[in-house]
């Protein structure tokens, strides 16, 4: 029943819908629900009718501090036990603790957001767009319920203090490629040491006396982080979206930074002239 009334998905000037979008049986992609089923389920993680309070502290608690990780606080991927984030912006810089879910096929995407303390969830499911997107939409769906309940959240992120400085000679040696499991990056400087990406060449990222390079908006920095004999590129960005709430974009964590390459890496397929070969 619930599958019939699976909203259509289209794209472009094309009035027709494309075909469902399934991806297996077992839960990814093959679980059909509304968004009103998806914020009860989210309801068994403030009370212990479903999971023991042992199993929901183990859950939230912030598993990636296990595994390798910077410095920083702020993160879009503090991650749990089946948790995506558990030390979400921007109700983690409010004291509220937070859980987030996402996820997404290639034309349905996700978001569910837990406050357990407060004993409020929120989900939201859509048909095109993203789970990010989705996300936001559910934090705004919250924070407003928190306001009307009379707790005040800061909803603006700000990137840490630093001066303007000469970028330091030791960061020409970081130019180079940059490369994680989505994308190579290069890096290179302009004559007044500023950092350039070779996906935004547009932009220049002036130094800062942090080690830092940011935009002229003071929206965005990256890093050039050396640890354990590595280069990894760390990136850090806000943006308020209208009608939604303010995004962490991306807070690099280093499960996912970049190695550092001198040289880009190619892939030679050398197929033989004659079976024999």
């Amino acid at each position: 029943m619930i599958q019939s009334g699976l909203r259509k998905h289209i794209t472009g000037d094309n009035t027709s819908a494309l075909p469902q979008d399934v991806l297996n049986v077992i839960g990814a992609g093959g679980i059909y629900g509304t968004a009103e089923d998806t914020a009860r389920f989210g309801s068994i993680f403030y009370n212990s009718s479903v999971l023991s309070e042992a199993s929901i502290d183990t859950m939230s608690a912030p598993e990636y501090l296990n595994g390798f990780w910077h410095d920083d606080t702020q993160t879009t991927m503090s991650f749990g036990l089946g948790w995506d984030d558990v030390k979400p912006f921007p109700f983690t810089e409010s004291g509220i603790t937070a859980l987030v879910k996402g996820g997404d096929t290639m034309q349905y995407h996700a978001s569910l957001v837990v406050l357990p303390d407060n004993k409020k969830a929120a989900a939201v499911l859509s048909s095109g767009g993203s789970s990010m997107i989705n996300q936001l939409f559910a934090t705004r769906l919250l924070l407003n319920a928190l306001k009307e309940d009379g707790i005040a959240v800061t909803e603006t992120g700000a990137l840490p203090q630093a001066n303007p400085a000469e970028t330091h000679p030791s960061e020409f040696s970081k130019a180079g490629f940059y490369t994680n499991q989505n994308e190579v990056i290069q890096i290179s400087f302009d004559e007044n040491g500023r950092l350039i990406l070779d996906i935004a060449p547009d932009v220049a990222f002036s130094y800062y006396d942090d080690g830092s390079y940011r935009d002229e908006e003071g929206t965005s920095l990256f890093k050039l982080v050396k640890d354990e004999g590595h280069t990894y590129l760390f990136q850090k960005s806000y943006a308020a979206l209208p009608w939604l709430a303010t995004a962490l974009l991306k807070c690099g964590n280093r499960v996912g930074q970049c190695n550092h390459l001198r040289q880009p890496v190619y892939q030679i397929s050398r197929q033989p002239q004659n079976p024999e070969e």
